[in-house]
């Protein structure tokens, strides 16, 4: 009898902890796929605007939502520099390059509290120089 209350009791554990681990898939899967709004195609932007960007030639460390590290950009020659904590999308930065980037910026409704409510894209880089 006790051997097998044990394989029973066992058996419901490892069927807990299997259970446990889909359950946190499909959470993980909402989460990433369920907010997003570029997944979702019915989700239209409030409104786009074409920016030119001024990108500093290195990155530097800052604090989002997380420590990351941010690109250094203005959108005039004459401010100063600040801390771009989104993605633009079709940007590779290469270090030790100064960009003047002409971009697409979105801004999207119905987005998480903590999210950024703009997507950036990447239009068209219009100068990459190197900066001693």
């Amino acid at each position: 009898m006790g051997v097998w209350v044990y394989l029973t009791i066992s058996t419901q554990i490892q069927n807990l902890k299997k259970m446990r681990y889909k359950m946190l898939l499909w959470i993980a899967l909402g989460s990433l796929f369920g907010c997003d709004s570029l997944a979702n195609p019915d989700v239209k932007p409030f409104s786009v605007v074409r920016k030119t960007l001024y990108v500093g030639p290195e990155q530097v460390d800052c604090v989002g939502v997380g420590p990351q590290k941010c690109l250094l950009v203005r959108e005039k020659t004459t401010e100063e520099w600040t801390y771009f904590y989104d993605t633009i999308l079709g940007f590779h930065f290469q270090p030790g390059y100064r960009y003047t980037l002409d971009v697409k910026r979105e801004t999207l409704r119905y987005l998480p509290e903590d999210a950024s409510p703009y997507v950036w894209t990447l239009r068209k880089v219009t100068r990459k120089e190197p900066f001693q």
